[in-house]
């Protein structure tokens, strides 16, 4: 609020004193500009940045390869999320029922590789 108040009061006095045109606008944008930083850093803080793992989690992917047991309790298949693939497990009993084209939503990431829940509505 300090910095439009000022700027403010500054475009005013440029008018008031009657500088060039020219001047009157590099100042004007100047203040515009500058004006913005604080409200951008302002907003940054309380939008945290989501990337990597923390962003792949609660996305949909499609599957690839049907899921089989793999001898450590789990089904492990194989899906597409953003355009890349992913080895992928599911403690589901029913994922064995997954086939290519099916959709389902990462629960988390280990390593490289997805932990998949079927998606609700699903067979």
């Amino acid at each position: 609020m300090v910095v439009t108040f000022a700027a403010q009061a500054l475009l005013l006095a440029l008018a008031w004193f009657a500088l060039s045109w020219g001047w009157f606008l590099v100042v004007l944008l100047a203040v515009l500009v500058l004006g913005d930083v604080p409200l951008v850093l302002a907003l940054r803080r309380y939008v945290p940045a989501h990337t990597g793992a923390d962003a792949m989690c609660g996305q949909r992917a499609a599957v690839l390869t049907p899921f089989a047991p793999s001898g450590h309790g789990d089904l492990r298949g194989a899906v597409r999320l953003g355009g890349e693939r992913w080895r992928a497990w599911s403690t589901d009993p029913a994922a064995h029922q997954l086939v290519p084209g099916d959709v389902v939503r990462v629960r988390r990431v280990r390593g490289l590789a997805l932990e998949v829940a079927r998606e609700d509505g699903q067979r």
